[in-house]
């Protein structure tokens, strides 16, 4: 047994009596009140968190947004695909890109001007035909419209767009022309430059292309094998 204050009178009675014996304070419905409390507490906040739980608002997507939102991850998805699609073709091509200014002598800043007098210091031609219409300028022709060397300009800012270089045979009677020095000097010197041609054979007789830098700007060289044996030289924009 043990001794508690009675919580009416204060005065120190058994935790057993049922009530004080000083003032008649019933102790028994006290203790019934305090052991029941923390359980009633305890139940009301679990109910409280149930319904805070209920109360929260529940997202449910329904087939049109879970389309959607579909369409859009794969747009996302395809759109970076291309971009490293892309990049991938573009690094592979300037890796690909040789420095061809030791092959060829001339230069894509280059006017009209400059090409005459660069045929005519390298080559001695001092004869040309000129095409206003394609401002094309042709060099040592061999009869009719067949040419060795052929030089396009721009129209706009009249520099030097792409150049050709034919090594044709063409019969004279029972002569025969041989195929041009100049064509045959390049092909050796394009070969040591590059080695493996990207074969790439089309219906223009195309048999090969690669790709290189003129004077830091990037260009395209095409290596025609039918009819005739011809170098042509482009600058890429």
């Amino acid at each position: 047994m043990a001794l508690i204050k009675c919580p009416e009178c204060g005065k120190e009675i058994s935790n057993q009596a049922k009530a004080c014996m000083h003032c008649g304070y019933p102790i028994s419905k006290v203790k019934l009140q305090i052991e029941s409390t923390p359980i009633v507490t305890e139940i009301t906040e679990l109910n409280q968190d149930k319904t805070s739980v209920e109360q929260l608002p529940v997202f449910n997507m329904d087939e049109k947004q879970k389309k959607r939102i579909f369409l859009v991850v794969s747009a996302v998805v395809l759109v970076i695909i291309m971009i490293w699609c892309f990049k991938s073709c573009h690094d592979n091509k300037m890796a690909r890109q040789r420095d061809l200014s030791n092959v060829f002598d001339l230069s894509f800043d280059m006017t009209m001007d400059d090409v005459i007098e660069y045929e005519k210091e390298r080559y001695g031609n001092t004869e040309h035909d000129f095409d206003p219409e394609n401002n094309r300028l042709d060099f040592e022709k061999y009869s009719y419209d067949d040419w060795k060397h052929r030089y396009f300009f721009d129209k706009e800012t009249g520099f030097l767009t792409s150049f050709h270089y034919s090594g044709i045979i063409v019969t004279f009677g029972d002569d025969s022309d041989a195929e041009c020095e100049h064509v045959k000097s390049l092909k050796r010197k394009l070969l040591n430059e590059i080695g493996d041609w990207d074969e790439k054979p089309t219906g223009d007789g195309v048999r090969s292309v690669a790709y290189g830098q003129i004077d830091g700007k990037p260009c395209k060289v095409l290596y025609f094998d039918g009819a005739s044996q011809e170098i042509a030289v482009y600058l890429e924009d």
